[in-house]
């Protein structure tokens, strides 16, 4: 996740662009499969960096 996020700002400071935001879009079947949301704000889904980010 690093490398994208330098390679965005480097890029918005070469052209003189704005600085686009990451996102993580995450679409489920349905409101079961929607637990899922518990699993991604876990602390074990991408070492916790995803923690209050809904």
């Amino acid at each position: 996740m690093r490398k994208p996020r330098s390679t965005l700002r480097t890029y918005a400071q070469q052209t003189g662009d704005k600085l686009v935001k990451l996102f993580m879009l995450v679409i489920a079947r349905d409101t079961t499969h929607a637990a899922l949301m518990a699993t991604i704000e876990s602390g074990a889904f991408f070492a916790g960096r995803q923690v209050a980010r809904s």
